[in-house]
């Protein structure tokens, strides 16, 4: 299934390449600043996901609320639990109706190939399909936000990450390490005793885990706290490791490889619009984010690069 996933991916890049476009395009003509968070970086994934999976776009409100209720660390059980059933339900319904009138889509292609063959059960896809589409958008969202404040605070980077599709591919490698999204423990089990330095894990003992932490080891990443975009960082764990690996990664490796460089050649001056320290960051969320993220740019010149293109 994960092959179906990359391959969807694949042929989704024109799309993504659209889309990045068209917002740009919207974004550039509205009054400056313009929040980069509302206009961009979440209005990006979400777009690419419901013409990835086949979600029509005029849902997508409802999932974000959905989203926004189980990212938020001050959610009650209640409130997480009603998010989650309303996610799933949504999901039912699009999976029944995928496999009563299959479509050019991922979520269809999902059905026809897995659930009717019985590799994986119906329940089991709409699992995959809302995790992906509600925790996809705001993983990828977030890494944007995050990525475009780091590349505006280093700027002598920049030049990096517009030198080519090769280039951006190795800086958006060091972007998922130096800004990891994910800030929470992955808990696990040990199945068998471990020995990591001088510690041993006993073989049924809790771990938890903290990627961020993984990709700022030194022995891995020399001088991990420096944000080099030639640094070739692809041993990161930002997306887990082994099964556990994240299903949608090659979706947000080209979502961020795309969107970064157009957004600069876009907007060329493209600046803060308040000081650092006044930037509002994700403080009740599970996800390292930014909540806002006013920009401006130097309009004459993004007018010129509309004539030309």
């Amino acid at each position: 299934m994960g092959s179906t996933l990359v391959t969807g991916v694949g042929r989704l890049r024109p799309a993504i390449e659209r889309h990045a476009r068209e917002l740009l395009e919207e974004l550039a003509r509205l009054p400056q600043p313009v929040d980069l968070v509302e206009r961009f970086a979440l209005a990006l994934p979400v777009r690419v996901l419901c013409e990835l999976l086949g979600v029509p776009f005029e849902d997508r409100k409802v999932l974000e609320r959905c989203a926004a209720v189980l990212l938020r660390r001050s959610a009650s059980a209640a409130e997480v639990a009603a998010a989650d059933k309303a996610r799933s339900e949504y999901f039912a319904r699009l999976v029944e109706a995928k496999d009563q009138e299959p479509a050019d889509d991922l979520l269809s292609e999902l059905v026809v190939r897995h659930v009717r063959t019985g590799r994986i059960t119906r329940e089991q896809l709409v699992s995959l399909g809302s995790l992906l589409l509600v925790a996809g958008h705001a993983t990828t969202a977030n890494q944007i936000a995050l990525s475009v404040l780091a590349l505006l605070r280093h700027p002598e980077q920049l030049p990096v990450m517009l030198a080519g599709p090769e280039a951006a591919s190795c800086a958006v490698d060091e972007l998922l390490r130096h800004l990891t999204v994910v800030h929470f423990g992955l808990r696990r089990v040990a199945t068998a005793d471990i020995t990591i330095g001088e510690t041993v894990i006993r073989a049924g003992d809790g771990v938890v885990l903290a990627i961020q932490s993984a990709n700022r080891d030194p022995d891995i990443f020399p001088e991990p706290d420096r944000l080099d975009l030639t640094r070739r960082a692809r041993a990161h764990v930002a997306f887990g490791y082994g099964a556990h690996r994240c299903p949608g990664q090659a979706l947000a490796r080209a979502e961020l490889e795309i969107a970064l460089p157009a957004l600069f050649r876009r907007l060329p001056g493209l600046r803060l619009a308040i000081p650092f320290d006044q930037v509002l960051f994700a403080e009740d969320s599970f996800l390292h984010g930014v909540r806002e993220l006013p920009i401006v740019w130097e309009s004459a010149h993004g007018a010129a690069w509309e004539r030309k293109g």
